[in-house]
């Protein structure tokens, strides 16, 4: 009697990051040569943002081809500064800049099923975009806190990071039941404790951002303050994350779970080929794994 395996359908968790979510590209690109192609891609941040490509159509490769063409004068048009209440960058460009890779959209109409996260900070509700326009759910999932101006007009809309850095908990949202596969990028941090003097921290002379910009050639004063003050939230904002990321994953269990570290700083857009090739290796690394539990030969 002839047995047909079936293949079980595959959920790919991608996590938030900035610069350093262009790993989940290798990720998937390795996941390809394996014969596997998700189902459903749940992404936060960066993580929404490649989900977003690759539900659209976008393969590995040329999701790499447009990550490689990323440097810091392409940075600076992309990243306009606003001097917001809310933030100090506006979106306006990376709405203008997606747009010209995906247009207008829907995310019911995708070729894959898609979900991003964001956080209503005005309900205080975690949210899961899974229908309406792909653009608006990426640029609401990827707005920092504090960095980003957010889109939203009636309510204060932000990253899902703050909540669900490595979306699993989507998971239990879906209507089937999916074999799992959640990707991390952003490294564990471990904090110690001790008493302090503050006497011993130097404290750092006073600075007029203002004024520092606005001497600067526009692409030099890009780098050196948004991105480093981009830089600057994002590893003040890794303990936090840290510590949700590890409850969140304790109660949220998915059959997959692993770390890229690509040794990249999360400013470093214009590093992509780095964190594409670390993601690359890492899934390498599990794919025993990965296949053994999933019910396939390597």
């Amino acid at each position: 009697m002839e047995v047909i395996f079936e293949m079980k359908k595959i959920a790919l968790v991608l996590g938030g990051g900035a610069a350093k979510g262009y790993a989940h590209i290798g990720v998937i690109k390795a996941l390809e040569e394996w014969g596997l192609y998700p189902d459903v891609l749940i992404g936060t941040s960066m993580g929404a943002l490649i989900a977003g490509f690759y539900s659209a159509g976008f393969t590995p490769a040329e999701m790499e081809k447009i990550a490689k063409e990323m440097d810091v004068r392409k940075m600076a048009k992309v990243f306009g500064i606003s001097l917001s209440s809310q933030g100090f960058v506006s979106l306006e460009g990376v709405e203008e800049y997606l747009r010209s890779y995906l247009g207008y959209v829907k995310i019911q109409a995708l070729k894959r099923k898609f979900v991003a996260t964001a956080v209503d900070i005005t309900n205080n509700q975690a949210l899961f975009f899974d229908r309406g326009d792909l653009v608006k759910a990426i640029l609401m999932s990827i707005s920092i806190p504090f960095v980003f101006v957010p889109i939203s007009a009636d309510r204060i809309i932000v990253d899902g990071g703050v909540l669900d850095n490595v979306p699993v908990r989507a998971l239990s949202l879906l209507d089937e039941n999916y074999f799992s596969i959640a990707v991390n990028v952003v490294p564990t941090v471990k904090h110690t404790v001790r008493l302090a003097d503050s006497d011993e921290i130097p404290v750092k002379e006073k600075l007029n951002l203002i004024e520092k910009i606005t001497k600067k050639r526009p692409e030099a004063a890009f780098r050196e303050q948004a991105m480093g003050f981009i830089s600057y939230i994002v590893r003040v904002s890794q303990m936090m994350i840290s510590e949700i990321n590890m409850r969140r994953i304790e109660e949220y269990r998915s059959d997959i779970y692993f770390d890229v570290d690509s040794g990249i700083d999360s400013q470093d857009f214009h590093k992509a080929e780095i964190a594409i090739e670390a993601g690359y290796k890492r899934a390498q690394e599990m794919k025993g794994q990965i296949l053994t539990k999933l019910g396939t030969e390597g």
